[in-house]
């Protein structure tokens, strides 16, 4: 099996994160007085009324407040753009884990399906073995029966 270069793996999804922030920015060249006028208060379309009690909900989760002690009022961009600078480097190196052990797993899955392939020869030679044994259990039990019939028979001709 060639290999790929991690380099050329999901290059385009690795480029693109959109999915991972939870809105994107809004362009600055637009002359909508709204989008200049969220900027300059801050509101960027998010509803503000709950901030209170979502801090207290989620406050006392230490992602939550390293994120509010190292980006305080006015590092809270520069902390995301770091958080997604991470994700970008942290899924970079997962996919190029996954790239290194892809050959391991491809061997674990073709000796699985070998120990798979061995176990169902090994299931239909007890299968069979077991048919023999029921057969040799029938014969014992009609052995049985004649030396019982046979034992009865002499015992009856000593009798007389």
């Amino acid at each position: 099996m060639p290999k790929r270069s991690s380099e050329n793996l999901g290059t385009s999804k690795l480029n693109d994160l959109s999915f991972l922030r939870a809105s994107e920015p809004r362009s600055k060249d637009t002359n909508n007085e709204a989008d200049s006028e969220d900027e300059a208060t801050g509101d960027f379309g998010m509803d503000w009324s709950s901030i209170g009690e979502e801090l207290k909900r989620f406050g006392d989760d230490p992602l939550i407040a390293d994120a509010l002690r190292a980006g305080g009022a006015g590092n809270v961009r520069q902390y995301a753009k770091k958080v997604e600078a991470d994700l970008r480097r942290v899924e970079k190196e997962s996919i190029v884990q996954y790239v290194q052990e892809s050959s391991s797993v491809l061997q674990l899955h073709v000796q699985m399906r070998s120990c798979d392939a061995i176990l169902g020869s090994y299931e239909s030679m007890l299968a069979g073995f077991e048919r023999d044994l029921g057969k040799i259990s029938v014969e014992i039990k009609g052995l049985n029966e004649k030396a019982s019939g046979l034992s009865t028979l002499a015992r009856n001709r000593a009798e007389a």
